[in-house]
């Protein structure tokens, strides 16, 4: 079969060719011209990101017959051996099909013996997690003191797995995913090289589906190719991937931007005609977003598509900040609930109405292709609170009048406040004793007179603990008596309860009599709640 698949075909063959992993590619080849190798090297990361082409670049860079150097010359048996999967001295393990402690056994029988042809004799084990824990125990004494001529390059996508006596016995490098412009500019010049005709609108569909893999990247390219008969074309990409094209993810975000429910309902059905992956399309609707917030924050960022910049900024300026993260939170839970929904199609129209219905709109500068409207909602939200920024003005600065009139204490009572105030009780002591009017204080005693709703507390406990705080304030022994009373008393704990009311009182009549109060209630056909208000302390 002549024919080479793309990812195979574009595998890296250089150190200079490895894309999006600098900081790997110094490192080794650093190493490589002092000469400082180590013998046992880990590279970690998710699928499709370039684990094993390093370790086959490392291979080859310590066994060309060139001498070691980090730019194997691809002429010399060893490196065409390499590149082609046949160099006897490269012994490439599939862990995930050789977990067994006796293939780690029969592996390693062989560590002793000089390489045959190269250099080195480059132990290449792939998915290195899946070994047993017996086979982790049997490799750890050779990983850790192998011969000279022996090195172990180890790949995996879940280093968690791994023993720690392992990790420490290892150099570990771990490969980042790429970037997707980065994938998409390499896609382009592969294309480019291999005179494939493509719409660059939908490379970055690929790239963004690829997560982060160039293989899985290169594996859509062929597909696409495949799709487009021999060409790249948007339309086919957009539906083998189950995506949309992004104009109708703006027209949505347009539509809620205008709170325009005939205008959504139209796209959604436009993006049922076409079959779409739901999910993909959330997707897009959360970049979008996140664009939007971006450019909201840094008008400069970068984007994906800079051709959609200009189309960005106005709905940027449509839409305040608040409400994008509100939608971004609405999308990002939606996409978790659809599973959940009857038909994926229902799902989506729910998240879409639950944005139009309980997002509040806000009033901007609004550009000529997008309408916004005041809803009635936005229109309460606001009123609600300008009425209470109002009320909490009225409330702490009400006008000054005169002073009701209360019930006022005898000489006597008033020295029992000041007597309470001055102890300085706690609890039910202070609860007991502000219920209380003094009757009659003497050199030698203290009447006292108890509400009988508060007669529970009037405990022989509680009664010594207020004679002996009376005895220590006023230095003397005093004889402590409280009869009860079931006549209404002006005690402080009443008085105080009274002047309460009163305030609130007053505070509700300056409310009601406030004319911005009054425009709202009947604008509104609102009532006050007289139990929510209370006069400032």
């Amino acid at each position: 079969m002549s024919h080479q698949v793309l990812a195979r075909k574009w595998r890296p063959k250089q150190f200079n060719e490895v894309m999006g992993q600098s900081h790997i590619v110094d490192a080794l080849t650093h190493a490589l011209n002092t000469q400082r190798l180590h013998h046992a090297y880990l590279f970690t990361g998710t699928r499709g990101v370039g684990k094993t082409s390093l370790a086959r670049l490392l291979a080859k860079a310590v066994n060309c017959e060139q001498g070691i150097t980090t730019t194997p010359c691809e002429q010399c048996t060893s490196c065409i051996e390499i590149s082609q999967g046949r160099f006897v001295d490269l012994i490439e393990v599939d862990a995930a099909s050789r977990t067994k402690v006796e293939d780690t056994r029969e592996l390693l029988d062989n560590v002793q013996y000089a390489p045959t042809r190269g250099r080195y004799k480059v132990y290449l084990i792939d998915e290195v997690h899946m070994l047993s824990g017996h086979s982790f125990n049997a490799l750890l004494k050779t990983l850790e003191e192998p011969p000279s001529h022996v090195m172990f390059l180890l790949a995996t996508t879940d280093p968690q797995k791994l023993p720690v006596t392992v990790l420490s016995r290892c150099l570990q490098f771990h490969l980042k995913n790429m970037p997707e412009m980065l994938i998409n500019q390499h896609l382009a010049s592969i294309l480019s090289q291999e005179k494939i005709a493509f719409e660059s609108e939908a490379l970055p569909y690929i790239a963004q589906a690829a997560k982060g893999s160039m293989r899985d990247a290169l594996s859509l390219l062929d597909q696409a190719i495949s799709h487009g008969q021999g060409n790249v074309i948007l339309d086919k990409v957009l539906a083998m991937l189950g995506c949309i094209d992004q104009q109708h993810t703006i027209a949505l975000i347009q539509a809620l931007a205008a709170n325009s429910p005939e205008k959504l309902f139209e796209i959604c059905q436009k993006i049922a005609e076409l079959a779409a992956d739901y999910q993909q399309v959330i997707s897009d609707i959360l970049h979008i977003l996140t664009e939007i917030a971006l450019l909201q924050t840094l008008p400069s960022a970068t984007l994906r598509d800079e051709t959609q910049r200009g189309v960005l900024l106005q709905l940027g300026e449509c839409i305040n900040k608040e409400t994008v993260q509100l939608y971004y939170q609405i999308a990002l839970l939606g996409n978790k609930d659809i599973a959940y929904a009857p038909s994926a199609n229902t799902g989506f129209m729910m998240l879409m109405l639950r944005m139009l219905n309980f997002t509040p709109q806000s009033k901007s500068t609004q550009p000529s292709n997008v309408i916004l409207k005041t809803t009635d909602q936005t229109s309460k939200n606001r009123a609600s609170k300008l009425s209470a920024e109002k009320l909490g003005k009225i409330i702490q600065n009400p006008p000054k009048q005169q002073k009701p009139a209360v019930e006022t204490l005898s000489p006597v009572a008033q020295d029992w406040e000041t007597i309470i105030n001055q102890i300085q009780l706690s609890g039910p002591l202070k609860i007991l004793a502000t219920h209380c009017i003094a009757k009659e204080i003497t050199d030698s005693s203290i009447h006292l007179i108890l509400e009988t709703s508060q007669a529970p507390l009037l405990t022989e406990r509680n009664k010594m603990r207020l004679n002996e705080a009376l005895t220590t304030y006023f230095n003397k022994s005093l004889s402590l008596k409280i009869d009860i009373t079931a006549d209404e008393i002006a005690s402080p704990a009443t008085l105080l309860k009274q002047k309460i009311q009163l305030k609130n009182e007053q505070a509700h009549k300056n409310i009601e009599k406030d004319q911005n109060v009054q425009s709202i209630l009947k604008e509104f056909n609102a009532t006050i709640d007289i139990n929510a208000i209370k006069a400032k302390e």
